[in-house]
């Protein structure tokens, strides 16, 4: 894949996410709070030098009797100058079928009008064990 770094760092946050989420005492109640990672560095798909990236998240849970839906605003910022200006994603976690969906978007632009976007769908199958990355895009729309 072009783009770990940025991979890595929305699977990090989503794990520990999810591991928080296991707490029961959320079981019953809608909770939001907000996040950061990073910085870490990254590709500029635009320019193809290193930048330092640091992404921040709102996130609210709903619970249901069978899965668990995160809903993600993002936002963020790089040494290169951009800002990330649309940021979403959906985690949705299903117990019966052992399935966890993972899907975001983001849009980031500079003053210079440098446009770039990341985004993908993740599903994880712990039942078979599968992995499936679909639609991930890493690419430079204007720069």
């Amino acid at each position: 894949m072009k783009n770990r770094s940025y991979l890595v760092a929305s699977t990090v946050f989503l794990a520990t996410l999810t591991l928080a989420l296991a707490n029961s005492a959320w079981a019953d109640r809608p909770f939001s709070d907000s996040d950061s990672e990073g910085p870490f560095t990254d590709l500029d798909p635009c320019t193809g030098e290193l930048q330092s990236v640091t992404l921040h998240f709102d996130f609210s849970v709903h619970i249901h009797k069978n899965n668990f839906v995160v809903t993600v605003r993002r936002s963020g910022e790089s040494s290169a100058g951009y800002t990330m200006f649309a940021g979403t994603e959906t985690f949705v976690e299903n117990y019966g079928a052992n399935i966890v969906k993972d899907s975001f978007v983001d849009m980031w632009r500079a003053e210079d009008g440098r446009l770039w976007q990341v985004g993908g769908i993740f599903v994880l199958n712990f039942a078979t064990g599968d992995v499936k990355v679909n639609k991930f895009a890493f690419r430079c729309l204007n720069g």
